[in-house]
Order: structure tokens, then sequence, then C-alpha cells
């Protein structure tokens, strides 16, 4: 085809086009002109200015986020597959003690080979399932300050391409080594003040122990000041009275007058009736009845004695046949019971009352003093009382408790009051006291009122300070009391037959009689009683040879304290449950 020829109108805009051009070379606006079929102007000084601006805000950004990066508040890193640090913050930098540049291309075996190999664990980790591992937590030590423990928590999150493959991993690091001290602190804070608490309740039990040791010691008194005031009536004051009685009547015979007789017979009335009164008196302090072992017997006397000196008709309701040994425990509740007729005679204007005695589910003595008259306001339980009054309920309430029992008051008014007081029989029958010189080879005639609820245990060890340690470490636990304490076998052999204790810690090597002999000859004597060996030779042959000999256990003297705790109590309980049927304890 033939080019045509441009009309006038295209010349003329081609033309100015050209003048156009020609005018932004002169002003230095265009560089140059290319085209073939058509003319086209590159501004190139436009296009610097542009690319220029486009560099400085890339620069501008990129600074704003290298600054958000190194002002992170934790440590933050790029790892690549081959765990080699790519980008790291100075936040990391700080952490590690270790300049930026000086991490990039280096792995993190060579920046901290303390966490390589958990560092290599959590990799594999997150190339095997794919997924991000959060609160990874590190503990390590670092070469300048050995003695201090570092403690990081770390967010490994995993980077893939476009078709899924693993192309590094971004690290985010805590160092958390303040909160962890922090909490090291609060823990031992929370150490110590269990361990205060731990003394204050161990010297509340000391106190508790102590008043339950005093009000048995005042129920003794008690029973020791009435029997010497019943033995100075019989044995003083009556016989005084009978040899004056007798006096009189005979001088009574030689009278002739009536008159004088009739006096002097006044004169005999009265020491009558005083003896009446010293034999009432005497019987009331220190009842024969007192001395059956069956509580049933004693509440018929006192439902007798109630019936004759206050006129009280009390009805005796035996559930159960129960037996108490301990004439302490026996004289407490036959005064208890006595006290609580007392009340029913002196404020619940009836004439008649109830007393049931009887076991409850768990096995525990109860008896329930009962009656239908006016009631009263339990409140009035917990009234002070003068000094030298009768002990009445709270006094009672007080005694009970510390001998491990209760008492539960229900009145209504107008319906009548229940007294129920329940006490456990175990650990109110002692077995029989013998004399302090019964010879320590008859066990069972050994001295045993010390037992009681607690594990009682015998450390045996030649080392005092060793002993001093066990003891001490006893000696804080409430359910555990030392009985005494050996320097080698024949003294514990001695004093095991003389205490009789639920376990002795035997040590093994010692002078003169070792662990082995003593514990063959105290399991002769007393299979019953538990014995743990302890040793630093832990070896199969020390340890069998001990079984061999009778013990039941055995603990290294390296081990923790609570594994020393642990089979004290696992073998002395053992020995109470086996015990318990054939041998109650008395009260602590």
């Amino acid at each position: 085809m033939a080019d045509t020829k441009p009309t006038y109108e295209e010349l003329e805009a081609r033309l100015v086009e050209a003048e156009k051009i020609i005018e932004a070379i002169r002003a230095e606006e265009v560089d140059a002109v290319i085209g073939k079929d058509k003319i086209y102007l590159i501004r190139l000084k436009e296009m610097e200015k542009a690319v220029h601006e486009s560099q400085e805000e890339a620069r501008e950004r990129s600074a704003e986020i290298e600054a958000i990066y190194n002002s992170a508040p934790v440590g933050l890193c790029f790892l690549g597959p081959d765990l080699r640090y790519i980008r790291v913050n100075q936040r990391l930098a700080d952490i590690n003690g270790i300049p930026v540049t000086d991490h990039i291309g280096k792995t993190v075996h060579e920046i901290v080979p303390q966490l390589a190999a958990r560092a290599e664990e959590i990799y594999q980790h997150i190339c095997q399932s794919g997924k991000p591992v959060f609160n990874a937590e590190f503990k390590w030590a670092s070469a300048s300050e050995p003695h201090l423990n570092r403690h990081w928590n770390e967010h490994w999150s995993p980077i893939k391409n476009v078709n899924g493959d693993l192309v590094g991993i971004n690290v985010a690091v805590h160092d958390i080594t303040e909160r962890k001290e922090a909490e090291d602190m609060l823990q031992k804070a929370q150490e110590r003040l269990e361990e205060k608490v731990a003394e204050r309740t161990t010297r509340l039990d000391l106190l508790t122990e102590q008043l339950r040791e005093l009000t048995m010691q005042l129920m003794v008194t008690e029973r020791n000041e009435r029997q010497r005031i019943a033995g100075i009536l019989h044995d003083e004051l009556q016989q005084f009275l009978v040899g004056a009685k007798i006096r009189l009547e005979s001088l009574y015979q030689s009278l002739n007058s009536e008159d004088e007789q009739g006096k002097l017979d006044k004169s005999i009335q009265l020491i009558v009736e005083s003896l009446k009164m010293s034999r009432s008196l005497t019987e009331e302090l220190a009842p024969k009845a007192m001395e059956h072992e069956s509580l049933g017997k004693i509440f018929e006397w006192v439902c007798d004695f109630m019936g004759k000196m206050h006129n009280l008709k009390v009805e005796l309701v035996l559930d159960d046949e129960i037996e108490i040994r301990n004439g302490d425990i026996r004289l407490f509740l036959g005064q208890s019971v006595r006290e609580l007729l007392f009340n029913v005679v002196k404020h619940s204007g009836v004439d008649a009352a109830r007393i049931r005695l009887s076991r409850d589910k768990k096995g525990l003595l109860q008896i329930a003093v009962s009656d239908q008259g006016k009631g009263f306001d339990p409140s009035l339980i917990h009234e002070t009382q003068p000094l030298g009054t009768h002990f009445g309920l709270f006094s009672m309430q007080q005694r009970l408790s510390f001998l491990e029992g209760s008492m539960k008051v229900e009145t209504t008014q107008d319906k009548g009051t229940t007294c129920t007081l329940t006490l456990p029989l175990e650990g109110i029958e002692p077995p029989e006291v013998a004399e302090e010189s019964t010879p320590p080879g008859n066990p069972s005639e050994t001295i045993r009122a010390h037992k009681g609820s607690r594990i009682h245990v015998l450390v045996v060890d030649d080392h005092e300070v060793i002993r001093e340690a066990f003891i001490a470490l006893l000696e804080k636990e409430p359910d555990i009391k030392v009985l005494g304490h050996a320097e080698d076998g024949t003294q514990a052999i001695e004093m095991a037959l003389r205490l009789i204790p639920d376990v002795v810690l035997m040590d093994i090597n010692m002078q003169e009689t070792d662990g082995i002999e003593a514990t063959r000859a105290i399991h002769s004597a007393l299979p019953e009683v538990q014995i743990i060996g302890l040793s630093i030779d832990d070896s199969k042959a020390t340890v069998e040879r001990m079984y061999a000999s009778g013990a039941c256990g055995f603990v290294g003297k390296d081990c923790g304290s609570a594994d020393v705790l642990a089979a004290i109590r696992e073998h002395g309980l053992r020995h109470k449950r086996r015990n318990a049927p054939s041998q109650s304890l008395p009260l602590m």
C-alpha cells in the first residue's frame, strides 16, 4: 500500500509536538526521543526524582522497621534451616552478651552451646509437625556467671515458601530470669511461712499435749486427794467416832438417872449420825463401785446414790457392756454423769432422768443423760463459774476435749435436755503399769504409759551429729514422738525392751554390737516392733542381711528426709493396726 501524504492539519500537529520536544530538550526536561512509528518523550529527571523519593521512603520505612525490631522488649531472631542466625535484634544480642554482627552467619551451637541440644530438639519437632512451638523453657548458666541460672521462654514459628517448604524460623526470646527468681523467692517465703505455721502448730500440739497430760494429772490428783480424804475419814475420824460412841454407850449403862441417860442418848445419836454422814461422804469421795471395770456397775451405783440422796429416779439403759480398766477415766465418767444428774435435780424441775450407755457406728463410747424438764439456754454453758464450785458443763467439755472426746447438749424450753458424752475407747485403756524395777528382759511388764496415738520411735546411731539430726527432724512431726536414742547396739536392745517403741531406726555399722545383731535380738524378743535399717552402705548384700535379721525396711542415710518419714509412718501405722485389736492404748 502506498504511503498517503499527511494532511495539513496533521503536519501542523506534528510541528507543534516537535516544538514541544525541542522546548523540553532546551529546558533539559527530556534526555532523548525514541520512536519508530511514534515519538516518545522520556522524562529521565522526573523518573530519577520519583525513584529517589521511592528509595528514600523505603529507607525510612526500613529504618522504622529496624528501630522497632531492635527496640522490641523481647529478643528476636530469624534462623535459617541450618539454625544459623540470619537476623538478630539488639535485645537478643544483649541477652546473649554478644554483638549483633557477631551472630550473623553463626549457628546456635556457636553462640549459645548450652542450648544447642534443646534447640535441635525443637527444630526437629517443627520439621516433623510443621507446627510452631510455644513456651519452650530454657535454663542455663553463662560462662561468665556460672553461679547464676538464666531462664528463657521461647516461641518458635516456622516460615514457609509458596511450596510449603521450610525456609526459616522466627524465634522470640523472653528473658524470664527475674520472674523465676521472684517465683523462687516467693516459694522460699511460702516455705518459711509453712515452717512457721508448722512450728506454731507443733507448739500448739505440744501445748495441747501438755494440757492433756495436765488434765490427766489433775484427774489423778483429784482421785488421790479424794482417796486421801476418804482414808482420813475412814481410818481416823470414823475410828474416833466409833471409839467415842463405845465409851458413851459404856457410860450410858452406868447411869441411873433417866434424865442423864436421855441427855447421853442424844449425844450417842449425834455420833451415830456423824458416822453415817462420814460413811456417806467417804462413799461419795471414793466410791467402791468405781473399782468395777464395768461402766454398767458404776452407773448402777450412781442411780442408787441419786435415789437415796436426792430422791431422783434414774432409769439405766445398757445397749452395750463396756469395761474400762483406767481407774482415772472411770472416776471422771462417774463424776461427770453424777454432775449431770445433779443439774437435773437443781434445774429441771422433774424427779426422773435417764442414762443410756452405748457405742456409736464408729465404735465410740456414748453416754447420754436426759430428762423431760424445763431445759435451759445453751449459751450459759460458757459462763465463767466462781472458783471452788463444782466443775460444770463447760469444764466437762474442756476435759473431754483434752481426752479427745466431746459433749453435745440438746435442750428445748419446757421439753427437756439431753447431754451426750462421746469418748474414744481406744486411747483410754492403758496396759498394766509395772514397777520401775521391772527387768528389761520381760517386755510384757514394761512401762507402757507413754504409748498413744502417735508413732513412737527409737533412734539408734553411733554418730551424735546424725542422731541429733534425725531427732530434730522427727520432733517437728506432730504424729511422731521420739522415745529415746541409743549410740550402740547393746544400748539399743536395752532401751527397746524397756520402752517398746513402734519403730526402731537402726544404724547398721556400729562398734561392739552392730545393727544386724541388735536387730536380730530385738526382733526375737519383740517381733511386733518395726525395725528400719539405716546405713550409708545400701548394697544388696547389706540390705539382705538386715532383712534376714528381722528388719521390715531399709533407708539410706543419703536419702531425703521425706523418705525416712514415709518409711516410719508406713511401718509405724502398720504396727499400730496390727496391735490395735489386742492392745488398746492409754490417753496421751
